[in-house]
């Protein structure tokens, strides 16, 4: 019976961690354009590095872009440049994916 309640405890936490792994783009991240792998225009005021993947599993290139893009939005900005895509082959998950870029601020 306690074998019963730890394995449906661990279902539970299971289902909740990762039902959600794809990330959306928020109203403010949709105005964000991105670029990969080139520089910002020389106007362009650099904000900072941003990351994602390092605690949230994206199970697509896509769900990188957009938490980049959220969070260059919450730091002001309007422009990524997205320097490094990586993908993680996981025998349980699949292949998982990280990523990491710089936000600016184009006016």
């Amino acid at each position: 019976m306690k074998n019963i309640f730890i394995k449906s405890l661990l279902c539970i936490f299971i289902l909740l961690t990762f039902t959600n792994c794809t990330t959306n783009l928020t109203a403010e991240g949709e105005i964000v354009d991105f670029i990969m792998k080139e520089e910002a225009p020389k106007d362009a005021e650099f904000l900072g590095i941003v990351e994602s993947g390092l605690l949230q599993i994206h199970f697509t290139q896509e769900s990188v872009i957009n938490d980049l893009r959220n969070k260059v939005a919450e730091l002001g900005g309007n422009l990524l440049v997205v320097d490094t895509m990586t993908s993680i082959s996981d025998e349980f998950f699949g292949y998982e994916f990280k990523g990491m870029g710089r936000a600016y601020r184009i006016n």
